[in-house]
């Protein structure tokens, strides 16, 4: 388990393998930093309902990053040399401000080789397009799309074949 340092009334401070954390109590966002610029931001949901983050919570999040950051076998993560997600699982919106109203237009869209935005948080590759081609590609680790449509109210799911 990771030693915190408390730096102010309600902010603690961590050191791992040469990035600093910071978390202030009962936020449920940890910061990354290296030397002094903010380099990542991540979320964590422990805790039922309208309960506020423990700093044991905290910990246990952050145990989770770093085991996410080595490629540790955590659902969504990548080892060296691996272009995306162990589980091989994405999820994606129609780029360029492109909109669908059914499953049968997104799933037309991307056999027609359009490009898509990956927004998946766990994926290194987020923001990052991707289409039909890239996806196909020996190596890219994609097995499953999560396509989001219809103002990103709906969900339509590919398998991609290689």
């Amino acid at each position: 388990m990771v030693k915190a340092r408390k730096r102010s009334d309600r902010c603690y401070r961590w050191a791992r393998e040469g990035l600093q954390f910071r978390w202030c109590e009962g936020a449920r966002i940890i910061n990354v930093y290296q030397g002094s610029r903010n380099i990542d931001a991540f979320s964590f949901g422990y805790g039922e309902g309208d309960e506020r983050p423990t700093l044991s919570d905290a910990k246990r999040a952050l145990e989770r990053h770093m085991r996410y950051r080595r490629g540790e076998g955590v659902s969504g993560t990548r080892r060296r040399g691996q272009r995306l997600g162990l589980s091989g699982y994405l999820s994606v919106v129609p780029a360029y401000g492109r909109d669908y109203k059914s499953a049968k237009e997104v799933k037309a869209a991307w056999e027609a080789g359009k490009d898509f935005q990956i927004m998946d948080m766990s994926s290194p590759d987020d923001g990052r397009y991707i289409n039909k081609q890239d996806a196909e590609k020996p190596g890219s680790g994609v097995s499953t799309l999560t396509i989001r449509y219809k103002r990103m109210t709906q969900v339509a799911v590919v398998k991609v074949r290689k």
